[in-house]
């Protein structure tokens, strides 16, 4: 994911002809720092003794932190309305739409994507989790 949003800022940026928006430049910072971070995270997991679960939980609740801002930020600069935001008349046309492409399978795509959601949200609190089993577990 990080990836992709690095190629699609980036791809911003490049088109641009007369400089970017701070939301742009943010947006590419944030997805910068977050290849980084990942780049350690990753050599983290594969190298144990380079692991500091502690930075490993800080790191990744700034990623989260940066990458709310982000999104809310960029969401507000682009003009992009959440679903509760429709009125009834556009809502209807939007649910007809999604029926007609996804060939009536729309049900499950508000689970998933929640399901998604609440999966990248917990990723900071799981090396805490880990982090506190290990120091409760008897050593010897």
């Amino acid at each position: 994911m990080t990836l992709f949003i690095l190629a699609l800022t980036g791809n911003v940026i490049a088109e641009a002809f007369s400089g970017n928006h701070s939301i742009i430049n943010y947006t590419m910072f944030v997805a910068v720092f977050a290849m980084l971070s990942l780049l350690y995270l990753i050599g983290a997991a594969i190298i144990e003794s380079f692991a500091i679960p502690l930075a490993m939980l800080v790191l990744d609740a700034i990623n989260m932190l940066l990458f709310l801002i982000g999104g809310i930020a960029l969401a507000a600069y682009l003009g992009v309305h959440s679903f509760l935001c429709l009125d009834q008349q556009n809502y209807q046309w939007f649910q007809e739409h999604v029926q007609k492409v996804s060939g009536g399978t729309s049900s499950m795509r508000v689970p998933m994507v929640w399901l998604c959601r609440m999966g990248c949200l917990s990723g900071p609190f799981l090396p805490c989790i880990a982090w506190r089993r290990n120091q409760r577990a008897p050593k010897g």
